[in-house]
């Protein structure tokens, strides 16, 4: 009897001891909520965490200290960091102008030549200029990030990083009508055309691209990025000597590019790894100076969330790694720190919105056929989460995390689950 009740005991102070704040003391007045598991993913590994945005009450808390592999909730991070830190206009360059030469050196700017914004404000300021010499790739900014997969080298969605992005750093294969044109057009002739799906898009040493017949939607290849190729697509668009050379001592200017939310929206929306690692580049850059820092994410996470008090994980932009580990408490931290920081009507612009825009088009929509969940979704095999914020019919705002791992059933079966459970939050809150 006695050690029955110092099990009952000891479970009451586990319990108390969970009901822990976010960044600061709960001041818990609504009762935890247990959400039951639903046999579609009774399996899986899951964590949730939902708490009230403006009393910061905990409502749902489930394993949600526990490590789990985020996906492309990540891009949480990278946005806050990015709001945070980089101005209002995307840095493209900074560049020395000595009589007709010029010099350039990338910061990372990701939206240069890219069919979806088709920037040319570099290409302009060199034109006039005789030659260019174009700073080499920063020494220690690998193409690829720590973790990823190395068979996804010919997707789209694992494009290589660097400086001095030109064209998404992709081959484009776009179809107009009955033709299909190619960009950068000088990559043309390492294109095969071939009559059936082909096993690789790419080889995986070199630029020779294998691309079917009949192209139906537009196809992206990434690129194998060098400095001197590099250097031949801007000579290219600009019709300027183009070369490789350091950049000079000295003060430099600083060109200025694309609106910086225009592009962090579509990195949200669209889950853009491409274009999160190189907006984390320009996090780096305005913090260090540097593209690359040599503190790797330790210092990052540090600059930026600070209120971290378990040891997590974080080291890529994108959440393309299965290196990165985040716990429901980790991301909802970061969701409030967001929360705090941005005026909530503009910082739902950012995320995708059920049944209108991004991930979350088809789903998530009210009987009126507006959202009720802004969130970020972060999927990969065996992994589905979904972050964000949650309007109830009582006009509150939850803001929650709901982390799955390792289940082996379709995916659609856990998405189904999250979202009976935030139907329930929803009505009940």
């Amino acid at each position: 009897m006695r050690q029955a009740k110092l099990f009952v005991s000891l479970i009451l102070v586990l319990i108390s001891l969970s009901c822990k704040s976010l960044q600061t003391e709960a001041k818990s007045t609504a009762p935890t909520t247990a959400l039951r598991p639903e046999a579609s993913a009774a399996k899986a590994y899951s964590g949730w965490l939902v708490i009230d945005a403006k009393t910061k009450d905990t409502i749902v808390q489930e394993q949600s200290e526990q490590l789990f592999i985020p996906g492309s909730n990540i891009k949480i991070l990278t946005l806050y960091a990015a709001l945070k830190s980089i101005p209002t206009k995307l840095p493209t360059a900074r560049y020395q102008i000595d009589g007709d030469t010029i010099y350039i050196q990338g910061l990372g700017n990701p939206t240069t030549l890219h069919p979806a914004w088709g920037d040319q404000e570099l290409i302009e300021l060199i034109k006039p200029y005789k030659k260019v010499y174009l700073a080499p790739n920063p020494q220690y900014l690998w193409p690829w990030g720590p973790g990823w997969a190395w068979e996804d080298f010919d997707t789209y969605f694992a494009a290589e990083k660097n400086a001095l992005p030109l064209w998404g750093n992709q081959l484009w294969a776009i179809p107009k009508g009955q033709n299909t044109e190619f960009y950068p057009r000088s990559m043309l002739k390492q294109v095969r055309i071939t009559a059936e799906k082909p096993a690789f898009k790419r080889a995986r040493n070199a630029n020779e691209f294998f691309v079917p017949q009949k192209l139906q939607d537009t196809l992206s290849i990434p690129l194998l990025t060098q400095d001197d190729l590099t250097a031949k697509l801007l000579e290219e668009a600009s019709s300027t000597p183009t070369a490789v050379r350091a950049f000079p001592e000295g003060p430099a200017r600083i060109l200025e590019g694309r609106d910086r939310d225009q592009v962090l929206k579509k990195m949200m929306w669209q889950s853009d790894n491409f274009l999160a690692e190189q907006i984390l580049l320009q996090v780096n850059y305005q913090r260090t100076g540097n593209l690359v820092d040599q503190n790797g994410s330790t210092a990052l996470a540090t600059d930026f969330f600070p209120f971290w008090k378990e040891k997590i994980r974080w080291v890529d932009g994108s959440g393309l790694s299965r290196y990165n580990l985040m716990s429901p408490l980790s991301i909802v931290q970061a969701l409030e720190a967001l929360y705090d920081f941005q005026p909530y009507e503009s910082l739902k612009d950012f995320f995708p919105a059920g049944g209108q825009r991004g991930t979350l088009k088809n789903r998530y929509k009210n009987s009126e056929g507006q959202p009720y969940v802004y969130a970020k979704t972060g999927s990969m095999g065996q992994v589905y989460c979904l972050s964000g914020y949650l309007e109830t019919d009582a006009g509150k705002t939850l803001i929650f995390s709901a982390m799955y791992n390792n289940f082996t059933q379709p995916t659609a079966l856990v998405i189904q689950e999250i979202e009976n459970k935030l139907k329930t939050l929803k009505s009940e809150y």
